[in-house]
């Protein structure tokens, strides 16, 4: 009976997101090339069953969609990632431009309406990593900074950086 009553839910759910407001359409905006493809953040570590393994999310980011797949390595370095789960979210971009001329690109998850205050916002920023300046996608969400980077990298963690010790 529950699983029923999910189906109609995740039914009425599909019908809602399929009648997108035309307004909506009207004030979006395309990225730009630099900000779309891959990009990683790096979460954290955990401890289970004695051993670490290392917490990447896997961003694919495009002017529909948002694709997170969440990975685990056992390797300091990253590499041998194993997925994990994976969700993708159709978007509405909005671009934005302050005072100082900085753009920032506001996400939408399409028909679904949210506070624009606690909405995610990206925008690219250099960063130091290891002594050098890198090219980092700053992410803004409800209150939270983070920074993605085309490559797997250790360095500013999204999460507390131990879960389970």
């Amino acid at each position: 009976m529950k699983k029923l009553m999910f189906l109609g839910l995740a039914a009425l759910g599909l019908a809602l997101a399929s009648s997108v407001p035309a307004q909506a359409a009207s004030q979006s905006a395309k990225l730009p090339a630099s900000y779309q493809g891959v990009w990683y953040g790096y979460v954290g570590k955990t401890k289970q069953h004695g051993k670490t393994y290392y917490e990447v999310d896997k961003m694919t980011i495009t002017n529909t969609r948002l694709t997170v797949a969440d990975m685990f390595s056992s390797n300091q370095n990253l590499t041998h990632q194993k997925w994990q789960y994976s969700l993708v979210v159709p978007l509405v971009i909005t671009k934005k431009v302050n005072q100082k001329g900085h753009e920032r690109y506001i996400l939408r998850a399409n028909a679904v309406k949210f506070d624009s205050s606690g909405l995610p916002t990206l925008r690219q920023k250099r960063v130091k990593v290891n002594g050098k300046k890198t090219t980092a996608l700053w992410l803004r969400a409800e209150g939270d900074n983070t920074y993605a980077f085309r490559r797997p990298l250790r360095t500013h963690s999204w999460g507390p950086d131990s879960y389970f010790n």
